[in-house]
């Protein structure tokens, strides 16, 4: 009885090999997988030395090799470009809200400005209602009046605080730097638009 002879491959089927060998393929968990000699001689049921001649006469693993270095630079590559894209978009947001919060701190130190002026005004009208009755002789009985609630020095420096910091992060958000430029001079309110 004389062993059967194993059947020879196709162009199309050693081209399958090669390519599972050398890109091998991606798995139901989306890993990549290569397959051996050994598994593509079972597979397509071949002798291991005919796979094995084969693959060293094509240079299969030299392939495999420079795929995998091509696959990881596309890899590292859409890496680069996802973070790249997401750097921007959080840039984006953070300038965003940096302007936001800077819109939020002067209309709150607007408003401050207009009840001290507010309050500044009740307190002349007062003194000056005071002043007539005493110069009338009449009595006064008018009480002094409840100051606002206006932001305290102590508040102002927190809102300025946090003006810097929505100011650095505005800065960095644009890619500028946020050191120190040693500028000296005075700001008054109506220079930065909170008259």
């Amino acid at each position: 009885m004389t062993a059967k002879k194993k059947p020879r491959l196709s162009a199309d089927e050693w081209s399958e090999a090669r390519i599972l060998y050398v890109q091998g393929f991606v798995d139901d968990s989306g890993e990549r997988q290569y397959m051996t000699l050994e598994a593509l001689a079972k597979k397509f049921k071949v002798n291991i030395a005919t796979v094995h001649r084969r693959s060293k006469e094509e240079g299969w693993r030299d392939q495999r090799v420079i795929f995998e270095q091509k696959l990881s630079q596309q890899i590292d590559e859409q890496k680069r470009k996802q973070l790249s894209e997401e750097a921007v978009e959080f840039d984006a947001n953070s300038l965003k809200l940096a302007k936001a919060l800077q819109a939020d701190i002067v209309r709150l130190m607007r408003l401050a400005q207009s009840e001290r002026q507010r309050y500044e005004a009740m307190l002349q009208a007062w003194h000056e209602r005071r002043e007539r009755a005493f110069g009338d002789g009449r009595e006064f009985l008018e009480p002094f009046p409840a100051q606002p609630s206006i932001i305290t020095s102590n508040g102002i420096n927190q809102l300025a605080s946090a003006l810097e910091k929505t100011h650095k992060t505005g800065r960095l958000a644009l890619g500028e730097s946020t050191e120190n430029r040693n500028v000296s001079g005075t700001i008054n309110a109506v220079d930065e638009g909170l008259a």
